[in-house]
């Protein structure tokens, strides 16, 4: 998905953007006519190459431009090119995977893809992935992101996106007093060990962040208005990719931005899809979030969970029920109906 700053939904697979360049020869199927090697080529060389700027200057040559308040969703099956190791293929696409509806790619790794997206507002975009860390090496996955073509800054020539792990099986049991303790192996001089880690792979969204952490904010590319092509070059890892809107998230950025809170202030540890995992590791002291009420009510009755309200008014949204217009109600949804509203109230 894309989007401009002041509508930052989450986004789909994958987005990216151009500078303004001239684009590359394309086919008419909007797929560039650059090979896998000539791709390859371009992330190899990126450091000696001069065209390419880094993201400070890439950023300031468009310190005048939009922010769109405008989202584009890309959704992954929609590509119009796949490429395994250099030789045109068909992915696997899977329906329904792992509780998330619809159709999602399996990129390999050592594919290339690549989609075509309609910008209908030139300005500065951010670029969410909704992917999967699919089974692999266990290492981190990589991806180089271009546009029409071309590597629009340095940073994109290689982007991480983590995989999710948690510790491995321990015993817990609830003591006398109530509380929950967990019960750890020991050594052979008694000493607690830590429970090793273990993948535990989730729906994430994720954006452009620097990989050598230089830049702690979320990076953005400028897009001029009309029709682009969109190349995601496997790195390292295989990914799997989805598209999905995230009406929460946009609550958040634009409560942020009413307090007037810079995300680039913020220490993100994690940007996951999950509410329960969310909670789970809020719950084991990774840090703080933002949820809904209604989504932390049953972690703060068990008292795993503190909740606070946060001040202002922007901090809440608005749910409609939508019905066809002059369609008859029947007993069973109109009953559905009062359950929700009732819910939520």
């Amino acid at each position: 998905m894309l989007s401009g700053k002041k509508s930052l939904m989450s986004m789909v697979l994958a987005l990216l953007l151009l500078c303004g360049a001239a684009l590359a020869e394309e086919s008419t199927s909007g797929a560039t006519a650059l090979t896998n090697a000539d791709y390859q080529q371009i992330v190899s060389t990126y450091s000696i190459d001069a065209s390419i700027p880094g993201y400070a200057d890439y950023l300031q040559r468009y310190e005048d431009a939009a922010h769109p308040d405008v989202t584009v969703t890309v959704d992954a099956d929609t590509f119009v090119r796949y490429e395994d190791a250099g030789i045109a293929a068909q992915p696997r696409v899977f329906e329904d995977y792992e509780g998330m509806a619809g159709k999602s790619v399996l990129t390999g790794e050592e594919s290339l893809t690549e989609w075509v997206v309609d910008v209908p507002e030139s300005g500065l975009y951010d670029l969410t992935l909704l992917y999967y860390p699919y089974a692999g090496k266990n290492s981190a996955i990589q991806r180089a992101f271009f546009v029409d073509g071309k590597l629009p800054y340095s940073e994109l020539a290689m982007v991480d996106f983590n995989r999710v792990w948690v510790n491995g099986a321990y015993e817990e049991y609830t003591d006398e007093n109530g509380i929950v303790v967990r019960k750890w192996d020991k050594d052979n001089q008694g000493n607690d060990l830590k429970p090793s880690p273990i993948e535990q792979p989730e729906w994430c969204t994720h954006g452009l962040y620097d990989t050598n952490g230089y830049i702690s904010g979320e990076m953005s590319i400028y897009l001029e208005a009309g029709q682009h092509t969109l190349t995601l070059l496997s790195m390292r890892e295989p990914m799997l990719l989805r598209e999905k809107g995230s009406g929460s998230k946009k609550c958040i950025n634009a409560y942020f931005q009413q307090m007037g809170v810079e995300e680039s202030r913020l220490t993100i540890t994690a940007r996951l899809n999950d509410q329960e995992s969310i909670k789970n590791l809020v719950a084991g002291g990774l840090g703080v979030s933002i949820i809904s009420e209604k989504a932390a009510e049953d972690a703060r009755d068990a008292g795993r969970l503190l909740t606070f309200v946060l001040p202002g008014d922007g901090a809440q949204r608005r749910l409609y029920a939508a019905c066809r217009r002059g369609a008859p109600v029947n007993r069973q949804t109109r009953q559905f109906l009062d359950f929700v509203i009732g819910f939520y109230q």
